[in-house]
């Protein structure tokens, strides 16, 4: 048998026998007598309310003194003298509380007391009343039965009036010990009611405890109410759960760890702030513990083991004086929208500054790895607060300032962490941060993480580029898009500090890429095949010398130039190669030509004049070739805008014409070279244009083929003319010009 079963029984016992008795004696004295019962002990249960009031008030202060001075009150008042010291309202709570819990014992004495006197009473009157109606021998079955039932609920009063006291007690002291156990302050406990500590917190749910309760805790509740000097009124079950919550919450103030910053566990506040709300004497005392409290730590003291001001951090401790300031001012009234402020501005820096910390977690030395999302959220925490916006706007200006004057912030110094070629490439995002004040911190947050989100992108993308092989057997792969990307992201950038960050980026990487060094492990120059290194010259000339307002064409000038020397790299390949398949070279220079426009058309006729020498193995047919290239290379830059229709028709036809041309003559095979620039020459007039603006300017070139071949050439051009008499002279001209050079 556990204590439990031991409280069950017990209970069952008292209220058992007492209605048990009830039964006999109603049935034994019938209607009258027992109406008359009834009726004194609902007087004596009403006037003993009254009067336990009288009572205590009269002696409860002696009461008060003899449990200070031998149960130990006065060890407790002394552990808590600096609470006491904080709450004058404490001082008179604590006697009010202690007497207010004794009434309902009080209560039950003197209802003991008024019920034995009118006892007496009643006896007197039921002598009075004769043996006819109501005397003994005239009692009927109904008159004893109505007897019963009126005894019955004399039976009820008097059980509940006298177990009124303990089931009060059990029943606050289980919701009590729940809380504690809630808030951790006690250990857990099983339900099997092995223990003291198991039946104060479970005998509350035994359902002869839990009846009993229903029915007099209205009585418990105005016997143990208490009013204090300043007019405030509350009861011993009011404040029981107020107590549970708070007096845990003051006690951990002390383990609260200010010095963590960025993990302050408000836990106590919050504890303090649910025991008050609804409790007017427990706010009061709480407004006064909190009023001296804040006056404590600002001037740096300690107040229940903590010493906020002093655990703070150097540079922000005295940021929170205004918070403090206010919460010293506090009184009942304005208590829970302080604490509230308060409560809400220390998890607002809490959450910036591990925000903060995670930010400065990151690794600088990959820009395009930095995760940006903690300066989202420090804009999210400190948006609608005041203290904690401005110890942020104080964090980030101290943190632009070191990191200009390359000193760690946090424990970081992120000019240290970046790679040599970037290093101050970040002073105007530095310079931005460091004029951040209480007016602009959101408008700076809200940059900073535009800022780091645009170089992030740019940053991926320029290390795409950058990883790739330029190398021989490689550089057809290459992929020069990353740049457009690049150019991209600058002419969309939703920071202003954007630009000018990545243009100096850009033109670093120019000067080193020009000057054959290596840029974020890239040494382009070097890597690129020898016959082709001096190639992307002008572009990397131009990239040298960009600035904010012409870094974006300038960028898509050297994609365009990579692009090109890509494909014209692919053609040579292909042609030397032995591939001859029109649809596969006239692709790879097409896609060379559509680089093309009238501000790089030498930069990419220097890059097909490399590929030519490379296809073609005679230096005199080279050059030819060459001038033919540099003809239609000038024709396309003319047509149109890149991009649009007549633009790639143009490309792709020329595309075609050139690779069978070039095809054939690296072939040797003069017939059918003559026969190919007959049909090509027909079928497009544009290219017929160009070789007679060729011819004009190469006529000095030696001629480079064998008697053989000439007789080939003027065979094939004769058969021409006479399968078509009405060829345009110009035309012919112009095929036996190409051909006389060749």
């Amino acid at each position: 048998m556990n204590f439990l079963q031991i409280v069950n029984i017990v209970y069952f016992a008292i209220i058992g026998l007492i209605l048990f008795v009830e039964i006999i004696v109603g049935l034994v004295r019938g209607t009258g007598k027992s109406l008359v019962r009834l009726v004194f002990l609902a007087i004596s249960a009403f006037v003993a309310v009254i009067l336990t009031s009288v009572v205590m008030g009269r002696f409860g202060g002696d009461i008060y003194n003899m449990l200070y001075d031998n149960l130990g009150l006065g060890s407790l008042t002394e552990s808590l003298s600096e609470l006491f010291a904080a709450s004058p309202t404490l001082a008179e709570y604590l006697p009010a509380v202690v007497i207010s819990a004794l009434s309902p014992i009080a209560f039950t004495l003197v209802f003991i007391v008024l019920a034995l006197i009118t006892m007496i009473f009643g006896a007197i009157i039921n002598s009075s009343f004769s043996k006819g109606e109501y005397g003994e021998n005239k009692k009927s079955v109904d008159n004893r039965v109505i007897g019963m039932v009126l005894s019955l609920l004399c039976g009820v009063i008097i059980s509940g009036c006298l177990m009124m006291p303990a089931t009060g007690y059990i029943v606050n002291a289980g919701k009590v010990y729940s809380k504690l156990e809630e808030q951790e302050v006690i250990a857990p406990t099983s339900e099997q009611g092995n223990s003291i500590a198991e039946v104060l917190k479970n005998a509350k749910e035994l359902p002869i405890v839990s009846v009993t309760d229903t029915a007099t805790s209205f009585i418990f509740d105005a016997t143990s109410q208490y009013t204090l000097s300043d007019g405030s009124k509350s009861s011993v079950a009011a404040d029981a759960e107020s107590i549970s919550n708070v007096a845990p919450a003051v006690v951990n103030l002390g383990t609260m760890d200010f010095s963590d910053t960025k993990n302050i566990d408000v836990t106590p506040l919050r504890d303090i702030l649910k025991g008050i709300e609804n409790n007017e004497t427990i706010r009061a005392i709480i407004a006064e513990v909190l009023s001296y409290a804040s006056g404590k730590w600002l001037n740096e003291q300690e107040f229940m083991g903590l010493n906020l001001k002093k655990q703070l951090p150097e540079d922000i401790k005295d940021d929170l004086d205004p918070a403090l300031e206010k919460l010293n001012e506090t009184t009942k009234a304005t208590v829970i929208d302080d604490l509230n402020m308060f409560i809400d501005e220390i998890e607002a820096l809490s959450g910036a500054y591990k925000s903060v910390s995670e930010f400065t977690e990151n690794d600088f030395s990959d820009l395009s790895k930095i995760n940006v999302e903690p300066m989202n959220e420090v804009v999210s925490v400190i948006e609608n607060t005041v203290i904690a916006r401005k110890i942020v706007a104080n964090l980030l200006a101290s943190a632009g300032q070191k990191w200009i004057e390359g000193k760690p912030f946090m424990g970081v110094d992120i000019e240290a962490q970046l790679p040599d070629d970037l290093k101050g490439v970040l002073n105007p995002a530095y310079d931005m941060l460091s004029s951040t004040d209480n007016d602009n911190v959101i408008d700076k947050l809200h940059s900073l993480t535009a800022l780091l989100a645009d170089v992030k992108a740019i940053m991926g993308e320029i290390n795409v580029f950058t990883a790739q092989d330029f190398g021989e057997g490689h550089l057809q792969d290459v992929d020069a898009t990353p740049l457009n990307h690049v150019a991209d992201d600058i002419e969309n950038a939703s920071s202003a500090l954007t630009r000018p960050i990545v243009t100096e980026i850009i033109k670093r990487a120019g000067e080193k890429w020009l000057l054959w060094n290596e840029f974020l492990g890239l040494n382009l120059k070097q890597q690129l095949p020898l016959e082709y290194r001096e190639t992307l010259d002008p572009a990397l000339v131009i990239l040298a010398d960009t600035t904010e307002e012409t870094v974006v064409d300038d960028i898509n000038n050297l994609a365009d130039a990579v692009s090109s020397l890509v494909n014209t790299y692919k053609f040579a390949r292909q042609i030397a190669s032995g591939d001859t398949d029109i649809n596969t070279s006239s692709a790879t220079l097409s896609a060379a030509f559509a680089t093309v426009s009238a501000n790089n058309v030498e930069l990419v006729s220097g890059i097909v004049d490399q590929a030519v020498k490379e296809m073609v193995d005679d230096d005199a047919t080279s050059v030819a070739v060459s001038g033919v290239m540099k003809k239609v290379l000038e024709k396309i830059a003319e047509a149109n805008v890149p991009g649009s229709e007549t633009f790639t028709e143009l490309s792709e036809k020329y595309a075609d014409a050139v690779t069978e041309i070039v095809g054939y003559v690296n072939g040797g095979n003069m017939q059918a070279t003559a026969d190919a620039v007959i049909n090509v020459v027909l079928e497009n007039a544009e290219v017929g244009e160009v070789l007679r603006d060729y011819t004009s300017a190469y006529e000095s070139v030696p001629v480079a083929t064998t008697p053989e071949q000439k007789l080939e050439i003027a065979n094939a051009i004769a058969n021409y003319e006479e399968a078509n008499p009405t060829a345009d002279a110009d035309t012919i001209n112009a095929i036996k010009a190409f051909f006389a050079i060749l």
